[in-house]
């Protein structure tokens, strides 16, 4: 199994200059302006400027506290290991937003990344129902935890059910689970299981075109013909 939560994925095919360069200009018009600053600071993220966006992010929470801002903080400081930063940036945004989904989900990513697997746990077990939308890859996540924490029976579990949503979901994580399930029962000596549960992850995801997929994909291969 992967040994770690992922970093938020970023949207493609998209022309972050020219978007970078309309927030630029509206900083430059008015820079008194937090949400021109703090929409630069996301730009510059999903670019992987992130220097600039911590420079702009910055600017943007000196004009106003805002959450916008301290999410684009926390993710650039989880990018650079910095996760005392990120771990403040989330905090503040859950004290105004207890049921916050995505810093409720960043801050188990932060937890996870030092070590406070309990932590991330727990965090994650309450984002099961703060995001419903998002369970496959909660359930994933919360596998990967379980795994660390050596608890292989919770982890098969976590994964057996979001495996069990990838016929009719059919997004990247519910299909994903399937490939760690069938590595988890490899690991464990079920060669038969996890042949045919990699078969299956092969032929749900033949046309998929989503990157975990096709990073996937060739070491399902090699499941399916163990």
């Amino acid at each position: 199994m992967i040994g770690a939560l992922g970093a938020q994925s970023f949207r493609a095919s998209f022309d972050w200059r020219s978007e970078a360069a309309v927030w630029q200009r509206a900083v430059e018009v008015d820079d008194g302006s937090a949400s021109n600053w703090h929409n630069l600071a996301a730009v510059k993220l999903e670019a992987g400027d992130l220097a600039g966006a911590q420079a702009a992010a910055e600017r943007s929470l000196e004009i106003w506290r805002n959450v916008p801002a301290l999410l684009v903080r926390a993710e650039a400081a989880l990018a650079t290991s910095d996760l005392v930063t990120a771990e403040a940036a989330l905090r503040e945004v859950l004290a105004r937003y207890p049921g916050h989904p995505g810093a409720t989900e960043r801050l188990a990513v932060a937890f996870q990344q030092a070590g406070r697997l309990g932590e991330a746990q727990e965090i994650l077990a309450r984002y099961l129902d703060l995001a419903p939308a998002m369970r496959c890859k909660t359930l994933v996540d919360l596998a990967i935890v379980d795994y660390r924490l050596g608890d292989r029976a919770a982890a098969e579990e976590r994964l057996e059910e979001a495996s069990a949503l990838a016929g009719a979901d059919g997004s990247g994580p519910c299909l994903a689970a399937a490939y760690h399930l069938a590595n988890l029962l490899r690991e464990q000596g079920r060669l038969g299981e996890s042949r045919e549960l990699a078969r299956r992850y092969l032929e749900l995801t033949a046309r998929a075109a989503d990157p975990t997929s096709r990073r996937l994909r060739p070491y399902a291969q090699r499941l399916a013909g163990d």
